[in-house]
């Protein structure tokens, strides 16, 4: 009794149930005591009692092991998201964007369908981080992730791929149409502003733009996107840049 008054405040339900099936079993124990020392007749009355008090703990101690098992469970799947997901911004991280991209991946290998890339790098996030804070730069990088993921379609994959570098899967969608997106996503962003003290500050960013072409790999893919982010930035950022075709 002792232990379980004093794991309740950490444990919550899971020590007033088991608190309460030891209180049922100090009944039974008790019961059997008064019996054994001839205090109480051995009868239906006493057997019922016996039952009632049996039933009772053992319903306290399923309710204790239901609630563990729930706990554990609920651990189990926040442990399974962080290692999914980027903490900040919510994104699915490195590790989970290749893992989800290669059945997209083998979808357009197996039936020639289009399926194009998007990187996109924030301009001067360094800047962000010297001149404002880091709390600035993370609230950067949330409202950029925000933004980009409101943008993409139901099908499509988003991660944060690094840094302030994130990156984008699309299917069935051809190197002009992902262009087209990333323009679009590109005039969002600039547009958002971000509230930084008592002025709001600009964001922008540079955007490769890669098609997947007949029997590319994808880190031939992936190369080809970062590259098309390097030309944009040289040119002066704040564009969309599309990859330079294979050969």
């Amino acid at each position: 009794v002792l232990i379980a008054l004093r794991s309740i405040a950490s444990l919550g339900a899971i020590a007033r149930y088991f608190l309460l099936a030891t209180l049922a079993s100090f009944v039974v124990a008790g019961v059997c005591a008064v019996v054994a020392l001839n205090h109480l007749p051995l009868n239906a009355a006493t057997y019922q009692a016996l039952e009632l008090a049996l039933i009772v703990e053992l319903t306290f101690l399923g309710l204790a092991l239901a609630q563990q098992a729930r706990r554990h469970q609920f651990a189990g799947a926040r442990a399974m998201h962080l290692a999914c997901h980027d903490s900040l911004t919510g994104l699915y991280n490195r590790r989970a964007f290749l893992d989800m991209a290669k059945p997209l991946w083998s979808n357009a290998q197996r039936n020639q369908r289009p399926l194009s890339m998007i990187m996109i790098d924030l301009d001067h996030f360094k800047r962000i981080n010297d001149q404002h804070g880091h709390d600035a730069g993370d609230r950067a990088l949330q409202a950029s992730a925000e933004l980009i993921e409101q943008a993409c379609r139901a099908g499509d994959l988003l991660s944060r791929w690094g840094g302030e570098e994130f990156l984008i899967l699309l299917p069935e969608t051809d190197m002009d149409q992902a262009c087209l997106f990333a323009e679009r996503v590109r005039a969002s962003l600039e547009a958002l502003g971000l509230p930084v003290e008592s002025k709001s500050i600009m964001l922008t960013a540079s955007f490769g733009v890669a098609g997947w072409e007949l029997g590319e790999s994808g880190d031939s893919l992936l190369r080809r996107v970062d590259d098309a982010v390097y030309v944009a930035k040289k040119a002066g950022r704040d564009r969309v840049q599309a990859a330079v075709p294979r050969g």
